[in-house]
């Protein structure tokens, strides 16, 4: 079932592909014959398939070949107005012909009445400005479709590229979040050590004032109790001196 599916799938393509060109050139190419009997030869062998690929799904027709029926059948319909043309007279008229008017507008000799020369050649001129209408609008709509694959086409083009443009900017951004993390930790384990050895420094000072507070009341005390010392000694050599002249004086001399 899949090979049959992408066989038809390939010859809609070809089949599109010829008609596309076809429709691009125009209708008075000169091997416009043997063009319209291969996409006629083309059309019935891929309705054939599709017939057949259909006969062997009943009783219901799939999704998939519904649209290749679909697809079939628009082209059936732009082949069918391309090929019509063919059998307009436009290629005979005279081309003489489509200034008449305007000649008898522009001649100065003659009154405002318009004198048509010919009513069957106007008849002719009308069939083929809207035989040509008619193609031109053929044309634009296989035209519009050819250009609406190509919009299509873009368009993915475009939304991958900016999926991979979202998706590289995105990388991006997250690298430089990383890398913003990364110095927001390096500045915060900075600031931690900053704060560390700045307690260490406090703690070193309050611990050398603590020592030079110390040492301060120790050469205090020493020299309080050296003072002290020499008063004492100061105050005994006084008074022991008194009580040595007291006894010297109570002594009786001898005869």
């Amino acid at each position: 079932m899949a090979k049959s599916y992408k066989n038809l799938q390939a010859k809609l393509q070809e089949l599109q592909s010829i008609l596309d060109e076809a429709l691009l050139l125009g209708p008075d190419i000169q091997s416009q014959d043997s063009i319209s009997n291969d996409i006629k030869h083309k059309l019935a062998f891929i309705g054939n398939l599709l017939t057949a690929e259909v006969a062997s799904h009943h009783p219901s027709k799939p999704h998939h070949l519904h649209h290749i029926s679909e697809r079939l059948s628009t082209m059936e319909r732009d082949f069918h107005h391309w090929d019509s043309f063919r059998s307009l007279p436009c290629n005979d008229f005279d081309k003489d012909s489509i200034c008449s008017c305007t000649d008898s507008c522009l001649n100065d000799d003659e009154t405002d009445l318009i004198a048509f020369e010919d009513p069957e050649k106007l008849l002719l001129d009308s069939n083929c400005e809207k035989a040509m209408v008619e193609y031109s609008g053929a044309v634009a709509e296989a035209t519009g479709y050819v250009d609406e694959e190509k919009q299509r086409g873009e368009m993915n083009n475009g939304s991958n590229k900016l999926a991979s443009f979202d998706y590289e900017d995105a990388e991006d951004f997250f690298e430089d979040f990383a890398g913003d993390k990364e110095l927001a930790e390096f500045d915060g384990a900075l600031l931690r050590k900053t704060e560390k050895e700045g307690k260490k420094d406090n703690d070193l000072e309050r611990e050398e004032s603590r020592n030079s507070t110390f040492g301060e009341r120790c050469s205090t005390l020493a020299a309080g109790v050296v003072i002290g010392m020499i008063l004492m000694g100061f105050i005994m050599v006084n008074i022991s001196a008194c009580f040595h002249y007291v006894q010297e004086a109570s002594y009786a001399i001898p005869t």
